[in-house]
C-alpha cells in the first residue's frame, strides 16, 4: 500500500468523512473511518508533498484519533483501538494462507465496492457471501451479531473479499474466521476482534490519550506506552505516522539478514520516550534505526537522533 506517496492536496473546513472521500481518490488508498468517530467534525488539511503517511498521522493527531493502517486500508480510529485491528489483519492472513487453494483465490479476488445510503451491515455482509464465483461462501449468526444499523453511503476502491467482509464486521469489533467446507463452501464465524494492544503516550500527571506528534510537547516529557502484535512493517509505519515521520524500511536488506518484513511482533513496554519505544522494536531482532529528513529508516543508518 502507497504510504509513501507525496500528497499535493488542500482541503478547508470539510466534514471529516467528505475530506477522506476526497483523500482517497487522490491517493487511491482505501481509507476507512470508524463508526464511532464523529463524520460531520470539520477539518482543514493541507499536504504539500508530505507522505500520505506522515498526512494522515496528522489527520489523527487533530481529529483525537489513532491511525491502524492495515495491510490493503488505513482506518481512523478511536484511541487505544488501531492494535486490535493490526492483529486481526494479521490474523486473517495467516488464516486464509492455510486455506485450500480454491478458497484462497475466492477470498483474494479484489473488486471495487460502493453501497447506498441506508444500507445495513447485515445486508452487506449477506449480499458479500452470496457473491458468485469459486467456492460459496457463508457467514453463520450476522443477524443475531450484528446491529440494524443504516450506514451512510460510501464507496471503496479494490479490496480483497475476505477485506471487504472484515471491514463490515471491524465496525462492530468482531472479524470473520473462515474455513473450508468441502471444496465447494466456505463457512465465515464472525469472532472477537484479538486484544492486539495500545499505542499511546502519557505526559506526567496526565491520563493516558492518543499520540499527538504535531502538538508541541517538550522532548524528554513525552512517554509512550505500546502493547501490540503486529506485522514489523505495519508497526513501523503505524508507530512513525503518529511520530509525524515517513517510514523508510528497506525490505531487501532486512530480507538478506533473515528477517521478514511481515514478521510478527510481539512487544509490551510501558512508560518509555522516543527513542527506548523505537530500540524496543528494533534491538531484539538486532537492527538499528535512525531518523534523518523527517524518515524514520529501518535499519537505521548513522544513528541520528534529534
Amino acid at each position: 500500500m502507497p504510504l509513501d506517496q507525496p500528497v499535493q492536496a488542500t482541503f478547508h473546513q470539510l466534514p471529516l468523512r467528505s475530506l477522506l472521500s476526497r483523500l482517497q481518490s487522490v491517493t487511491g488508498v482505501p481509507l476507512v473511518l470508524d463508526r464511532r468517530i464523529d463524520p460531520t467534525q470539520r477539518i482543514s488539511l493541507e499536504g504539500r508533498g508530505e507522505s500520505l503517511a506522515a498526512l494522515l498521522g496528522r489527520l489523527a493527531a487533530d481529529t483525537g484519533s489513532e491511525l491502524a493502517p492495515l495491510e490493503a486500508s488505513v482506518w481512523l480510529v478511536p484511541p487505544g483501538e488501531a492494535g486490535r485491528l493490526i492483529a486481526a489483519d494479521a490474523a486473517r492472513r495467516v488464516a486464509v494462507s492455510r486455506l485450500p487453494p480454491p478458497s484462497r483465490r475466492r477470498l483474494a479476488e479484489a473488486e471495487a465496492w460502493s453501497w447506498p445510503a441506508g444500507a445495513t451491515p447485515i445486508e452487506l455482509l449477506a449480499e458479500l457471501a452470496a457473491a458468485t464465483g469459486g467456492p460459496r461462501p457463508t457467514v453463520a449468526g450476522i443477524a443475531d451479531k450484528l446491529p440494524h444499523d443504516h450506514l451512510a453511503a460510501g464507496s471503496l476502491p479494490p479490496l480483497s473479499l475476505a477485506e471487504r467482509c472484515d471491514l463490515i464486521a471491524m465496525q462492530y469489533g468482531l472479524r470473520v474466521g473462515w474455513r473450508a467446507a468441502g471444496s465447494r463452501r466456505l463457512v465465515g464465524e464472525l469472532l472477537p476482534l484479538p486484544d492486539g494492544g495500545v499505542v499511546g503516550d502519557r505526559t506526567p500527571n496526565r491520563p493516558r490519550r492518543p499520540m499527538a506528534p504535531r502538538r508541541a510537547v517538550a522532548r524528554g516529557r513525552q512517554r509512550y506506552t505500546l502493547r501490540v502484535a503486529a506485522p514489523l512493517d505495519e508497526l513501523l509505519t503505524a508507530v512513525a505516522g503518529q511520530l509525524g515521520l515517513e517510514a523508510a524500511i528497506d525490505a531487501d536488506q532486512l530480507r538478506r539478514r533473515a528477517i521478514d518484513p511481515r514478521e510478527i511482533i510481539r512487544l509490551e513496554v510501558s512508560d518509555v520516550d522516543r527513542d527506548g519505544l523505537l530500540d524496543a522494536i528494533v534491538t531484539p531482532l538486532g537492527l538499528t534505526w535512525s531518523i534523518d529528513g523527517g524518515r524514520l529508516r529501518v535499519p537505521g543508518e548513522e544513528r541520528v537522533r534529534p
